[in-house]
């Protein structure tokens, strides 16, 4: 194919102004990054593309988005739950060492 063609083929493609809300936006994001025109800028193989395609977790290979844009509410909702308890543990943590370290300069 040549140059010309694929810019006459991509000047065509539209993204929908509608998506269609059963398909989920990691699978149209998938599928947006497979139909790429520039070749370096698809799926290095078939089992990346259908991996993006079938688990949101994998969208973070896709270019320009990352595995937070690829979690649902209940996936976000879970990291930020994780994230607090760390930061918890690390509070918890720091409260009862500091105090054995000021006591041990004295």
């Amino acid at each position: 194919m040549s140059d010309e063609s694929r810019t006459v083929i991509h000047a065509n493609f539209r993204v929908g102004d509608d998506p269609n809300p059963a398909v989920p936006s990691y699978a149209s994001d998938a599928l947006l990054w497979g139909l790429a025109v520039d070749r370096d800028k698809r799926p290095e193989s078939a089992t990346e593309f259908v991996q993006a395609l079938e688990n949101p977790r994998r969208s973070s290979k896709i270019p320009g988005k990352s595995m937070w844009d690829g979690l649902d509410g209940t996936g976000r909702a879970a990291v930020i739950t994780a994230a607090i308890a760390a930061l918890g543990g690390c509070i918890a943590a720091a409260l009862k060492i500091v105090p054995e370290l000021i006591k041990g300069k004295h």
